[in-house]
């Protein structure tokens, strides 16, 4: 028996224990809880985001065409026991995005998107869009199809695709809120901005946002360029009703750019802007001469100047003198010039009004003002031809200049009567080869009232014979005689009468002459 009891024990020993069945009672009469609001928000966000998931995994590790579920279940408006808020919903799954199987079946009850794509399109107005997420060209397509305007022109905003909008809208009698598009670009694409913005000036009807709205979105943000880019683009037509938009972009460059603002006013696209207003911060920015070519009050350019480098840019001041000359006044223009002891300004003005004037004031300012440039054959040629300087005026000026070139001097002299003085000058200047060039060459009927100022001013008398003997029978002898005759001098004329008459002269004064010396 204990044997037995032995092995039977070990028997059981070697037996495995097994698992004990628990037997489940149905519970009868139970009843479902109802489901609220509050919970029907939880599941379908967890729902959302298991989804989300699941098609984010399946896009980057499988591209086959995806299912979508199109299946729309039913939300149960009934009121529940526990209020007025509360909503039971049916036990349903919620519209998915699935995929084929391995064998080719789709998962989850769910249908190809091709054949979304035929199925009637379904109301698109939710705030999470999951395909958008992953993968925005099949989001586009869905929009497109949903007739999910608002998303389709934000879609195509988001890509860049700035002209699609506008071909999008005007296809399907859409009219999106432009402003709010350019403030959403804006924030992540200035330059994209800027191209959205001339999209809009090139619409048909006309730009749906006021320009100058667009331009202080820009500066709002403080994108000077770009507000630039677009005024510059939109104002080509230089219209007088633009002209608040061109002294805007011109003011806003002369205070941040200076340097643009002076390549704007060089192309001379604009010309309705407030001139005065752009004077005065032109000057500010150190623009001198732009400033000069807008301001047109005589204070006002006095005090331009004295702040410009006026060799470096005297061509452009010149200019500017003679844009405004009717305005000013020569006269004023000329004391200008005169103040700030700029005779080569001078020059260039005064050289643009010669040929029409005969204000012997604006002559003589012009022979003054060459002579001290160095301008010698110009003063040369003016003396010798204008008929309405002040010669008594010039005279005086060029002896006191003491031009290293006589004949400026010489053409006065010689025009108007001034032979003594010039005699006079030249000699005590020892410039004696200009006496005899002008004996000889220029008027050697003047001969006699050279002799007589050199007699005068008791020059040698070997230099005189010399000077008459070079003349000859050019030399008028009667008055040659008088100018010796007052100055008791007549024996300085012996040799040159002998002179005439061994060459045969048949003037009867030579003759007379030379016989009354004997």
């Amino acid at each position: 028996m204990a044997k037995t009891r032995s092995g039977a024990g070990n028997a059981n020993r070697n037996q495995k224990p097994q698992p004990q069945v628990v037997e489940q009672v149905p519970i009868i009469g139970a009843t479902p809880e109802p489901i609220t609001m509050a919970r029907v928000r939880t599941m379908i966000q967890t729902m959302l985001a298991e989804q989300r998931e699941e098609l984010r995994q399946m896009l980057l590790n499988d591209r086959d065409e995806p299912s979508v579920l199109v299946e729309q279940r039913e939300l149960n408006d009934d009121r529940s026991e526990e209020g007025n808020n509360s909503r039971s919903i049916s036990h349903s799954e919620p519209l998915m995005v699935g995929r084929n199987n391995q064998e080719g079946r789709v998962e989850r009850n769910g249908c190809k998107y091709k054949d979304f794509m035929t199925c009637k399109p379904l109301t698109f107005n939710g705030k999470e869009d999951l395909v958008g997420t992953v993968d925005n060209d099949l989001a586009l397509k869905i929009y497109i199809k949903a007739r999910a305007t608002p998303k389709v022109v934000a879609a195509f905003a988001e890509r860049r695709e700035f002209d699609k909008i506008l071909i999008y809208s005007k296809q399907v009698g859409y009219s999106p809120d432009y402003l709010f598009l350019l403030q959403t670009i804006l924030r992540s694409d200035p330059r994209g901005a800027v191209n959205f913005a001339l999209m809009m000036s090139q619409m048909e009807g006309g730009c749906p946002v006021d320009y100058n709205t667009i331009t202080d979105l820009f500066l709002q943000r403080n994108l000077i360029r770009e507000a630039t880019a677009f005024l510059l683009d939109v104002l080509k037509p230089n219209l007088p009703e633009h002209a608040h938009l061109q002294t805007k972009v011109l003011e806003i460059n002369l205070v941040t750019f200076p340097n643009v603002a002076d390549a704007i006013l060089a192309n001379g696209m604009f010309s309705h802007y407030d001139r005065p207003r752009i004077a005065q911060l032109c000057e500010k920015a150190g623009l001198y001469v732009r400033a000069l070519q807008h301001y047109s009050e005589l204070p006002d350019i006095k005090r331009v100047i004295l702040l410009v480098n006026l060799r470096g840019n005297l061509q452009i001041i010149v200019q500017v003198a003679k844009e405004y000359c009717e305005q000013l006044g020569v006269e004023s223009c000329i004391k200008i010039f005169e103040q700030f002891k700029s005779y080569e300004g001078l020059y260039f003005f005064l050289g643009s009004y010669l040929s029409s004037s005969e204000d012997p004031d604006i002559h003589f300012k012009y022979i003054e003002a060459a002579a001290k440039v160095g301008q010698i054959k110009e003063v040369e040629r003016v003396t010798r031809e204008s008929n309405f300087y002040d010669a008594e005026k010039t005279k005086n000026f060029l002896m006191e200049a003491k031009l290293p070139d006589a004949r400026p001097l010489i053409n006065v002299c010689d025009r108007f009567g001034f032979v003594p003085d010039l005699t006079h000058y030249l000699y005590t200047n020892n410039m004696l080869r200009y006496i005899e060039g002008y004996v000889q060459k220029v008027n050697p009927g003047n001969a006699p009232l050279v002799v007589g100022q050199l007699l005068d001013d008791e020059c040698p008398e070997d230099f005189i014979k010399g000077l008459i003997l070079s003349v000859r029978s050019l030399l008028p002898v009667e008055p040659l005689v008088d100018e010796c005759e007052k100055r008791n001098r007549l024996r300085l004329l012996t040799q040159f009468l002998e002179h005439l008459v061994s060459e045969g002269s048949q003037d009867v004064h030579v003759h007379n002459d030379y016989i009354s010396f004997y």
